[in-house]
């Protein structure tokens, strides 16, 4: 059947050249197609050099060739004519009848061959040459835009053998390697790997089904140095299922790491920049909630000074300013949660026991026109941890649900423990299965905007106007859940209110022994003596003041060196040392332990304002058995620590 491409050259008009020099073989041609191809013009050159000629004029859809010229003979004849006009189909025509000399001419492209006088299938032959030309330069065009698109990838292609010897690499893999297509061509694959990398491809494990499709691999460059890539391998099998070779794309694992280092650079200035809009932010809520506290201290301190009567009004003045206090350390506190430098004390707490004592100073804090309704879990819901800190997320998400109902509303806080499987985890978005404690905090306020819900964590974010507070509350809840190896949930509506789901993992409530705690009224001290460093004179006239008066005989010192001599006189009368962490001659853990290992029945409290716990060797101090306590502290907390340190051991 003839192709649509040929009938339309049938109908128009097919144009023959015929190189011959034998007029009678040019006769019989010319007869053989007027009777078999009607739509056709036959020009006749008598010999090469004419031919050439006349083909150069252009126009001829397929070349007769006769073999045996005047001017050229053999195979010399095809080569000349194929040198100058390739793309035109070419058959031969000759009297030789032997089978080499055919061959030869269909190697060096004749479309055909053929005998003079057994010619009676010349107009198919014709056709049929003239078909297979169009199918070639069709297929030539492909494989040209196909070689064009693969030498101008960015990613390294690569084809080996079934001997791993490679017959093809595209511009990229020349580039990367500094390679020329002849260096490489029929080298094998592994003399191009480093060393750790080599028996992988001669033990054939790419071929493995369980073999990664992408592998990271350390060519070899010409120069010796080394280029790490990503490559992905695809083996070719024939169809008997047997190794042909494979095709790999290989990507330039040095030019990412290059662009992902940029990238990292841009983000770090990013980050910069927001964080010197958020300090902005934080100082902004800082000094607001710190001028309110040092606003009250002020005022109260004047009312004071200038009262009528001072006895009258001494309790009422001082209780404000201890209350001021109190909040400008809380917000300090804050800070370090959530710059994550606050010490963590851990300890076995139930999470039920810490809501029912925060019940009274809750209910204060909400005001009366919310209704507060607690729902704990009959079981103790115990998770190891801070007790400050999740008390702290407490009354923070506390404070949320009340900023949240100005009018008032209902206020839910419940407990409950909850076995998660793998499917529950995955279902909870908690990554991490087991037994979880869950502590909801639930309002019926104006709810969270959508648009603002997934940045409700964010440090410093605030819907607060300017100025009031600091955006740290939920980002402060956020940093306490994750390093209490927990997570936080929260659902909204708007009109509706909002709840949040704190997720803490359980332990057993005795798994964590803790020390005996004096409970009631602090008893005054039996004139136990007490070894007291701190390089802030403030501080140490106050403290010394404050254990003197609750029955203690107190001996100071502002520096290591005062210190040192004090003991070295007197150290088996001393029966316990506060110290100061970091002194200005040295470090007071360093000192302690010296001064332990002279007296070992003396008991160490350390008294620190540094949050860092590798500076304060925090774990170091757990371990030996001393004491910690926070700056600032109230004096009720020191005096307990005081009266727990000195207490018999049980």
């Amino acid at each position: 059947m003839y192709s649509c491409f040929l009938i339309e050259k049938m109908l128009n008009e097919i144009k023959i050249l015929l190189i011959e020099d034998n007029q009678n073989d040019t006769r019989l041609i010319r007869v053989m197609l007027e009777e078999h191809c009607p739509s056709y013009r036959l020009d006749c050159s008598p010999d090469l050099a004419t031919g050439l000629k006349d083909l150069s004029q252009g126009g001829y859809d397929v070349i007769l060739l006769d073999l045996n010229l005047p001017d050229c003979v053999g195979i010399e004849t095809l080569y000349k004519v194929q040198a100058e006009f390739r793309e035109i189909p070419i058959i031969v025509l000759t009297c030789m009848d032997t089978q080499e000399l055919a061959i030869e001419a269909l190697k060096n492209y004749a479309q055909d061959y053929l005998i003079k006088g057994k010619i009676e299938y010349l107009d198919r032959a014709i056709s049929n040459a003239i078909e297979r030309k169009r199918i070639e330069r069709k297929l030539s065009d492909s494989e040209k835009k196909y070689r064009e698109l693969v030498e101008n990838l960015n990613e390294g292609i690569w084809s080996v053998d079934g001997g791993l010897r490679t017959f093809f690499v595209n511009r990229r893999i020349l580039e990367l390697l500094d390679y020329s297509q002849q260096e490489m061509c029929s080298q094998h694959f592994c003399d191009f790997l480093a060393d750790e990398d080599r028996d992988f491809f001669r033990n054939r494990e790419f071929l493995k089904t369980d073999c990664p499709k992408i592998l990271k691999l350390t060519l070899i460059k010409k120069d010796l140095s080394e280029i790490p890539v990503k490559a992905g391998i695809s083996p070719l099998k024939n169809e008997k299922g047997e190794f042909e070779g494979f095709i790999a794309c290989v990507t330039d694992e040095s030019q990412i790491t290059t662009l992902e280092e940029e990238k990292k650079s841009l983000r770090n200035q990013l980050f910069q920049s927001q964080k010197l809009e958020a300090i902005g932010t934080l100082a902004g809520g800082v000094a607001h909630d710190f001028n309110n506290s040092l606003m009250v201290i002020q005022c109260n301190a004047s009312l004071l000074k200038h009262s009528k009567n001072p006895a009258r009004d001494l309790p009422e003045y001082l209780g404000e300013i201890e209350s001021a206090c109190f909040k400008a350390a809380e917000l300090t506190r804050q800070l370090l949660i959530f710059s994550r430098n606050h010490p963590m004390r851990e300890e076995a707490v139930d999470l039920n026991s810490m809501l029912r004592n925060l019940l009274k100073m809750l209910s204060r804090l909400i005001g009366e026109n919310i209704k507060l309704k607690m729902l704990l879990c009959q079981h103790a819901v115990a998770f190891k941890g801070d007790r400050f800190q999740i008390e702290q997320a407490i009354l923070n998400l506390i404070v949320n649900a009340r900023d949240a109902m100005p009018d008032g509303g209902n206020l839910l806080i419940q407990t409950e423990k909850v076995q998660f499987s793998i499917a529950d985890s995955l279902r909870n978005g908690l990554p991490v299965p087991g037994e979880y404690g869950i502590l909801t905090v639930s309002d019926t306020g104006a709810g969270i905007p959508e648009e603002i819900i997934d940045r409700i964590f964010d440090p410093f974010f605030s819907t607060k106007t300017e100025g009031k507070g600091t955006g740290l509350g939920l980002s402060v809840v956020y940093g306490i859940v994750v390093k209490h190896k927990g997570y936080i949930r929260v659902k909204s509506q708007m009109g509706s209110g909002t709840t949040f789901k704190m997720f803490l993992p359980l332990v057993k409530p005795d798994s964590i022994k803790t020390r005996k705690k004096i409970q009631g009224k602090i008893k005054p001290g039996n004139g136990e003596r007490i070894l007291l460093i701190e390089d802030d004179q403030n501080i140490l006239k106050v403290f010394s003041k404050l254990l003197n008066l609750n029955g203690y005989q107190v001996k100071t010192a502002s520096s290591l060196t005062e210190a040192e001599a004090l003991f070295q006189n007197e150290f088996s009368d001393f029966k316990l040392l506060i110290s100061d962490m970091i002194l200005g001659d040295g470090n007071g853990l360093e000192m302690a332990k010296r001064f332990t290992e002279q007296n070992h029945d003396l008991k160490v409290i350390f008294i620190s304002g540094y949050f860092d716990q590798k500076k304060i060797k925090l774990k170091e101090i757990k371990d030996r058995g001393f004491w910690f306590i926070q700056k600032p502290c109230d004096t009720e907390i020191l005096l307990k620590t005081v009266k727990e340190a000195l207490e018999p051991s049980s």
